[in-house]
């Protein structure tokens, strides 16, 4: 980031991960923040800002959120990044010593590292093209050669395990701390960008000159807009004053405004009611529903229905009596400690009000499907009325749940008997009317208030909190430890308000020809893919036209939205999200509302093509199909991805990558069912699809022989058709990024704009750009959060994003000399773009 209600898929981007449909494997698709990912059909993370668009299309992005953090909602994100913009060490113990001997440091690396490296390789049969050229010795080519050296493990053989080669040294130095679930790349500039906000916002406002006065009036009310937001968020000594009041104040209201019964029967007016208000503030109950682009007719909005209600990630967890008991402890717990203060009853056996929570869930689950069944727009695209949803699901009114979200003094127009609702997993909601006529009034009461407690718990005082740890911790959710205060605030900043706070981002790391320089990149990749299309003999020759034609009709963002950099646009935009100072747990609530709404309003408007599903300083990329458009932002155009100051073979090793992967989601084989304008439509033909389908299955057989290891220690294998997608976007992604450069090579100045790095003695600049590829993926994962992505998550692990792609490159074998049967280049080749 990724990450809307908490339904199942956060503002469409959240649904699918980035850089790809992501190219990040930040987390699982249920994941917390980052970037915005689309959230299929799974319940979003606690304290993730409304997710706004639930519809069967989800965003492909890099990867998904990076959930390195306590929390899911500290991800807001906008997979931020890590410290402020100083002098970039490669040696992290270095940053208190003296300059002359950092740069001594750095020298004997330099010149020793060659020596090893060169040994390595002759040992191993590899050769490079050698050249004659003088390597660059500016400061930025010298610390970034120490870098790369440095993260390189010189005793594994590459044609074995090119990750370990890469990343050995990485992996080594960069054990994962107690206040994190995973450390990798993608978090360190997470970080960094972070670092960038901090600076920022703990700072006075300063006027900016280049603006008219009435922008710069503006610009101060953005600017303490969120500041404000930031500043009541790290206000500790406030927020533990105020205890558990602000939830229980809540829940107070929840109990008295919707009773929802005294006998064994349900009331289904009185319940539906209470679930539209907890959806209105992001609280996961029974099902999720936003508003999004019509994948038939992408012009229009509509409303969408997607299964949801879950507290564990995924329905997996309920058949495991551990969870479940974690869990049961969990709200046993949150309940002892809330709900006297709530529903005063010194009676109650808390542990069984805590089992009742849990059969209403575990009931869920069971007419709930997996995320690999998830996968295919066109099975999650079917058209209902509310009549015929009525007919479908008769307990639930619908009708008064629309008019409860949809009020008729704004929506009379719009929402009526023939309004066309999109209910994503029709068997889910078929089988809630019979789920829902066993519960008993009080367990859905209690069930909602623990969605409250759940998605509001991190906001209020510590003594809460801690009374969720344990659950978080073993489903990945969160680390050992707390994160700082400012890391986890600035990710909800980001999260509810990155667009507003996305000028002071730009304005510090942006600057210069860096966008058009980043263009120019996509724009090469993009000409490698539609040269490629005429030499892939399994496309007819309507499919590939069609298949050109889409590629050529791309549309890129780079950077950030023009609004970002329009005050008095933003400030419009954002008047209705109230923020004030030292009143955090009403802040939050204003946002979340406010993010909900606006996105309801949608359905009385036009789609809005100039959206980004992203924050500026997201590091993360997407796809959105619908649109037809990949969108990279400013947080991800940053070192180590992307430098004007590194040779080219470097940026297309790693933001080339990047950039290759989305582009390649638009082919893959949820991207591949959508046209050159973003329509959900049969555009194949029969006999190319069936050797699309053949291909495809070689990559679900590859991947699903890989393996991670669950937290018991025992192998876990990757489900091969959850992350089909993803793979296919990795394996294209790398391949177009090398095509794409050395187009780029030949261009006029090509020779000046890729240097030799120094310290890289043997090695051809092929073979550092897969090297440059290969260290984007380094990362440390607990086995908690690596077992909940498995489940959820369309990304392969890191590891086997590497291994994957590059055992199927008939290019990375000729590079690196693999005889054919080592580990990195079997006989067997999956390959389809």
């Amino acid at each position: 980031m990724s990450k809307g209600l908490k339904l199942t898929f956060r503002r469409r981007l959240r649904h699918r991960q980035s850089i790809g449909f992501s190219l990040l494997t930040l987390a699982d698709p249920c994941d917390s923040f980052s970037a915005p990912r689309l959230r299929r059909n799974c319940s979003p993370p606690p304290n993730s800002p409304p997710a706004t668009e639930t519809s069967s299309r989800q965003l492909f992005t890099v990867m998904d959120s990076l959930d390195d953090s306590s929390n899911a909602d500290e991800q807001a994100q906008s997979l931020l990044g890590r410290t402020a913009p100083r002098r970039r060490n490669f040696c992290p113990h270095m940053l208190t010593q003296p300059r002359h001997r950092i740069w001594g440091s750095i020298a004997a690396l330099l010149i020793a590292v060659p020596v090893v490296a060169a040994l390595y390789l002759t040992f191993f049969g590899i050769t490079g093209t050698l050249t004659s050229e003088l390597p660059c010795n500016t400061h930025d080519c010298v610390i970034t050669a120490g870098r790369i050296l440095q993260n390189m493990n010189f005793s594994v053989d590459p044609c074995e395990d090119f990750y370990e080669f890469s990343c050995g040294g990485w992996i080594q130095e960069h054990p994962i701390p107690d206040d994190k679930s995973q450390v990798g790349t993608f978090d360190t500039l997470v970080e960094k960008n972070l670092r960038i906000l901090k600076d920022a916002f703990e700072s006075p406002y300063a006027p900016d000159s280049t603006l008219p006065p009435e922008e710069e009036t503006f610009n101060r009310q953005n600017f303490d807009k969120v500041q404000h937001l930031y500043l009541s968020c790290i206000n500790e000594t406030q927020i533990e004053g105020e205890g558990k009041e602000p939830i229980v104040a809540t829940l107070k209201k929840v109990v008295k405004d919707f009773p929802l019964g005294i006998d064994n029967k349900l009331d289904a007016h009185k319940t539906i009611l209470a679930i539209a208000a907890a959806h209105d503030v992001n609280a996961a109950a029974l099902f999720g529903m936003s508003v999004g682009q019509d994948d038939k007719d992408p012009d229009h909005n509509v409303i969408m229905f997607a299964q949801s209600g879950l507290s564990l990630p995924s329905k997996e967890y309920y058949d495991n009596a551990q969870y479940i008991k974690t869990l049961t402890d969990a709200i046993a717990k949150s309940f002892s400690f809330i709900l006297p203060d709530v529903t005063p009853d010194n009676t109650v056996d808390w542990e069984s009000l805590a089992k009742g929570v849990v059969n209403v869930e575990s009931e869920l689950a069971k007419i709930s499907l997996p995320s690999s069944e998830l996968t295919d727009p066109s099975k999650l695209y079917n058209a209902y009325t509310i009549p015929t949803l009525k007919a479908k699901s008769p307990f639930i009114p619908w009708d008064s749940y629309l008019l409860a979200r949809f009020p008729p003094s704004h929506f009379s127009d719009v929402i009526n008997d023939s309004t066309r609702l999109i209910v994503t997993v029709p068997t889910f909601f078929g089988n809630l009317s019979s789920t829902l006529s066993n519960i008993s009034p009080q367990d859905m009461q209690n069930y909602i208030l623990w969605h409250y407690i759940y998605n509001y718990a991190d906001h209020t005082a510590k003594s809460l909190k801690d009374l969720l740890n344990e659950l978080k911790e073993k489903t990945g959710q969160k680390a050992k430890l707390e994160p700082p205060r400012w890391r986890t605030c600035l990710g909800r900043t980001d999260a509810f308000l990155g667009e507003v706070a996305g000028r002071w981002f730009v304005t510090r790391v942006f600057g210069g020809d860096s966008k058009k320089a980043a263009s120019s990149t996509v724009e090469y990749i993009r000409q490698a893919f539609v040269q490629r299309l005429p030499r892939i003999d399994w496309l007819d020759k309507i499919t590939r036209e069609r298949a050109i034609e889409k590629a050529n009709s791309l549309i890129k963002k780079i950077g950030y939205a023009n609004i970002v950099m329009q005050p008095k646009a933003l400030a419009e935009k954002y008047r209705d999200a109230a923020v004030y100072p030292d009143k955090y747990f009403e802040n939050i609530l204003s946002v979340t509302k406010w993010h909900i709404h606006e996105n309801l309003k949608d359905i009385i408007k036009p789609v809005d093509r100039a959206r980004w599903e992203m924050t500026p300083a997201t590091v993360n990329a997407y796809y959105n199909p619908t649109m037809n458009e990949i969108v990279f932002p400013a947080g991800i155009l940053q070192p180590p991805f992307y430098s004007i100051k590194d040779p080219q073979y470097l940026n297309y090793g790693a933001i080339g990558m990047v950039v290759g992967h989305e582009l390649t989601h638009a082919f893959d084989n949820m991207g591949r069912q959508y046209d050159s304008h973003g329509r959900l439509v049969d555009w194949w033909t029969n006999a190319t699809q069936r050797e699309f389908s053949k291909r495809a299955g070689c990559f679900i057989e590859q991947y699903s022989q890989y393996t991670v290891l669950d937290p018991d220690g025992k192998p876990q294998p990757i489900d091969g058709t959850l992350t089909l997608g993803e793979n296919l976007a990795d394996n294209g992604g790398a391949t177009r990024a090398l095509e794409a450069w050395r187009m780029d090579l030949e261009a006029p100045g090509g020779a000046q704009r890729n240097p030799m790095l120094p310290g890289f003695d043997g090695f051809s600049k092929e073979q550092i750009f897969y090297i440059s590829f290969a260290q984007v993926w380094c990362g440390n994962t607990r086995p908690e959060l690596a077992l909940r992505r498995l489940r959820t998550d369309p990304h392969s692990p890191n590891k086997y994003r590497v291994i994957g792609a590059l055992v199927n490159s008939v290019e990375f074998a000729q590079v690196y000399s693999c005889p054919v049967g080592s580990a990195m280049n079997p006989e067997k080749k999956c390959l389809i773009w």
